[in-house]
């Protein structure tokens, strides 16, 4: 469990950051090859301006399989209480999918590892 998260009784008032910092531990201690994009806005006009980022909606992680190299699966964190997946976001899974990634959304450490085995198994 990362430091500073025993304090919580039910996990289920976690906030996506603390969910993302349990996954990635997750994620690093098994192994896994995974990045994460910065998508704030881009400085653009020579530090003059800020503008959206067009890859608004891109899910939070992107993870090589260990069980079949070459697939992508990208992850969306959300809060159990209250975390609802956007409309950029939809259209980025769905995009990711018919691309051939695969794509779940994970309320917690425990979630994500057993939708990421699912895939695993599938996929051997």
């Amino acid at each position: 469990m990362p430091k500073g998260l025993a304090h919580r009784s039910l996990f289920s008032d976690l906030k996506e950051g603390e969910i993302l910092t349990s996954v990635r531990m997750w994620l690093e201690g098994n192994g896994y090859l995974f990045w994460r994009n910065a998508l704030g806005p881009i400085l653009r006009n020579g530090g003059r301006q800020w503008t959206p980022n067009p890859m608004k909606g891109f899910p939070d992680l992107c993870i090589v399989s260990r069980a079949r190299p070459g697939l992508l699966v990208a992850c969306e964190l959300k809060r159990e209480k209250g975390g609802r997946v956007s409309a950029e976001q939809l259209l980025w899974h769905e995009a990711l999918r018919v691309a051939g990634c695969r794509v779940i959304v994970a309320r917690s450490l425990d979630d994500f590892v057993d939708q990421l085995r699912e895939i695993e198994i599938k996929n051997e």
